[in-house]
């Protein structure tokens, strides 16, 4: 119900309801994540083509979680999907650096034109999912984290390499710069979960 919202009122989703509306990625029914999963490209796109680029980050991060969903499918989906976002976002900030070297003779772009804008949004994410462990249970039991470091691999993977596996230079470096700028951050959310930020920036 959520992602059906009109979307200029996406600005004005709420930090529990965007909780709320990335848990869909862990529902049973693998039908249900299936149809989530579409509707959330259409969202990602839509954003795109108004060129709000941190709006379709922030949604895209959510296919971060789809790196724990047992289905193959689901899986293959979604990789296609952060690929396209990643892809087109690339070729979004290279055009606009040559355009404003164009007007301004200079080049450049900002974080929030980049694929890795998502990083942040997608650690929020997982951070505060329901069964993120605790430092302490993760001290006590390192496999409580697993299934979070396979989400958070699931995502930078498609940052850092091509669709067809050769690896992307230029963006292991901001994926650095970004994960660095996240770990002196402090989770402005209520309840706060900086610790646990930092934490999965860290694997």
């Amino acid at each position: 119900a959520l992602l059906g919202r009109p979307p200029c009122h996406n600005s004005a989703l709420s930090t529990e309801d965007y909780h709320t509306l990335s848990l869909v990625m862990s529902d049973p029914l693998t039908e249900v994540r299936a149809a989530f999963l579409k509707k959330l490209s259409h969202t990602i796109r839509h954003f795109q083509v108004l060129q709000h680029s941190p709006r379709a980050a922030k949604y895209a991060a959510m296919l971060f979680l789809t790196g724990g969903d047992p289905d193959d499918g689901n899986k293959d989906t979604a990789l296609r999907i952060l690929q396209q976002f990643v892809s087109s976002s690339r070729k979004a900030a290279a055009a606009a650096a040559a355009a404003t070297a164009a007007q301004r003779g200079e080049g450049g772009t900002v974080m929030q034109e980049h694929p890795e804008f998502m990083l942040p949004y997608a650690l929020h994410l997982l951070a505060h999912h329901p069964d993120f462990p605790t430092p302490q249970e993760a001290e006590e039991d390192e496999e409580r984290l697993a299934p979070f470091v396979y989400m958070l691999q699931f995502g930078v993977e498609a940052l850092l390499l091509a669709p067809g596996g050769a690896p992307a230079p230029a963006a292991a470096a901001t994926v650095a710069t970004m994960l660095h700028t996240v770990r002196r951050a402090v989770d402005a959310s209520q309840p706060p979960l900086t610790d646990n930020i930092r934490m999965l920036s860290e694997l």
